[in-house]
């Protein structure tokens, strides 16, 4: 995904792509936030180290074993706090 002028990326990054429609359609090659966000939505989370960041995505595992959600580090335009 092309993103607009944000704030410099986390090292230690997470973008979720959460809904079934938005987690077919990036499966299906789609990368622009703002299409994945209208048809789901889409999160960045930031976190201080590694080890955060895989607590969190272990968390985000555990809890959605059961819904559809994708992981990833490839969305454009998602503004990045």
């Amino acid at each position: 995904m092309k993103r607009p002028i944000a704030p410099e990326r986390s090292p230690h990054e997470a973008i979720l792509v959460c809904g079934m429609e938005a987690v077919d359609a990036y499966e299906g090659g789609e990368r622009r936030f703002s299409e994945l966000n209208r048809i789901g939505a889409v999160r960045c989370e930031s976190f201080q180290s590694r080890e955060a960041l895989e607590a969190f995505l272990l968390g985000v595992q555990i809890a959605t074993d059961w819904l559809d959600t994708v992981v990833t580090t490839e969305i454009e335009g998602v503004p990045h706090g």
